[in-house]
């Protein structure tokens, strides 16, 4: 079980089972202590997304709101039933081919992988000025992952902490810059 102070209020359109099963990527990113500190404020798993743009809306698995907006923190995950047909497991034959990072197993898995992509961005938000200029440092050197990893450091970042999270072996064989990143960033939150 997740710690409750790892997060404020909960809205999940999930069973009790699945919402467990998702908030288990807190553990899985071994970010439990850090969130303890610096805890999420709402989380929502829902069935339909809501950032006020609704073609934004269809595209979006998930988001989290920005430090300067009134909700931070803030964070959603959309509620999937079904696992998107071109989602694909990361290996190393497909490193660097693939849109985004996803575990395509089942609903919750994916669900999953999603939700630590996201919780990047609250290491990102919330660990300090220091990393925006260094991990703006190792995406200028990086390897990305995905295509959405290369399109700017943020999510660079968040994109390498599913894959150190989920397919480690294959993000330090493909791209040593963002593994000895996510290392040194999760060894720095303690």
């Amino acid at each position: 079980m997740i710690p409750r102070e790892t997060y404020g209020a909960l809205n999940s359109d999930l069973t009790p089972e699945q919402t467990a099963a998702v908030l288990e990527g807190i553990r899985d990113a071994g970010l439990i202590s850090f969130l303890q500190r610096k805890p999420l404020g709402t989380l929502e798993f829902v069935e339909k997304l809501n950032t006020g743009d609704f073609l934004l809306d269809l595209w979006l698995s998930g988001f989290t709101v920005f430090p300067d907006d009134l909700d931070y923190p803030y964070m959603a995950v959309g509620k999937v039933t079904r696992v998107p047909a071109d989602a694909r497991a990361l290996t190393l034959e497909n490193a660097g081919k693939l849109e985004v990072f996803s575990l395509p197993e089942s609903p919750e898995r994916y669900m999953k992988g999603v939700f630590v992509h996201e919780l990047g961005h609250h290491v990102l938000f919330e660990g300090g000025p220091q990393l925006e200029p260094q991990v703006r440092g190792w995406f200028a050197r990086g390897r990305p992952i995905t295509g959405y990893a290369a399109t700017v450091w943020d999510e660079y970042f968040c994109e390498s902490l599913a894959a150190y999270t989920y397919a480690p072996e294959v993000l330090r064989a493909y791209d040593a810059v963002g593994y000895r990143m996510i290392e040194t960033v999760l060894g720095g939150l303690s």
